[in-house]
């Protein structure tokens, strides 16, 4: 794509694509000849097509009175932290930047792929889930979790066994445990897992503190 090649144009303080600001406003007010598809050019009186030779009076405007303006290849950079985008249709004119991690940099899909972590930081699921606190509970609790526990790759397992092996385990991984008890109708284990981590000053779900 060169300089001047024409991306987009800007009319009624809205951005359109060629295809829609020509349905919008047709070819003449684009300054395209609508017989040949050559430029229009002012001879200081009227519109003149620099090919055949066809003639206007002035060049079509806007609904309120201004000329539409195109937006070239060379003007990209000033949509490169906000992108464009046609009003009408939606295309994707200049890409938006994808959010990033303001920890790592890692970027993602969408801004609902980012947890906020208190302070404001916006941040990926690996950062968040590394800095997330973890917890070491009792070989007692141990052993009751592993009673009931949900087959090997569960987190009423991982939780249990971790605690044997005294390893520590994210605080939000207990409590998935804990969730996990509840459903499978072992209560009392549940509560006891729940009153040791609300005791040990952890909020439910392991989400961090605000500070």
């Amino acid at each position: 794509m060169k300089a001047f090649d024409i991306i987009a144009y800007s009319a009624d303080a809205d951005t359109w694509c060629p295809e829609c600001a020509e349905e919008a406003y047709g070819k003449a007010a684009l300054g395209i000849c609508p017989e040949c598809g050559s430029f229009l050019s002012w001879n200081g009186s009227e519109c003149v097509c620099c090919h055949c030779g066809l003639e206007f009076g002035r060049i079509p405007t806007d609904s309120e009175g201004n000329e539409v303006h195109p937006i070239f290849a060379s003007d990209e950079w000033q949509f490169e932290e906000s992108g464009l985008h046609c009003h009408k249709c939606g295309e994707e004119i200049v890409p938006a930047p994808k959010p990033k991690c303001d920890w790592c940099g890692e970027e993602v899909d969408r801004e609902e792929d980012l947890r906020e972590w208190p302070g404001g930081d916006r941040v990926c699921e690996e950062c968040y889930r590394a800095e997330l606190p973890e917890v070491q509970g009792s070989n007692w609790l141990a052993h009751r979790i592993l009673d009931w526990h949900g087959g090997q790759w569960s987190p009423s397992y991982a939780v249990g066994s971790s605690w044997l092996a005294l390893r520590e385990v994210p605080v939000s991984l207990a409590w998935e445990a804990e969730r996990e008890l509840f459903r499978s109708g072992a209560a009392d284990v549940a509560q006891a897992l729940a009153e040791f981590l609300d005791g040990s000053g952890f909020p439910e779900g392991g989400e961090p503190w605000a500070e």
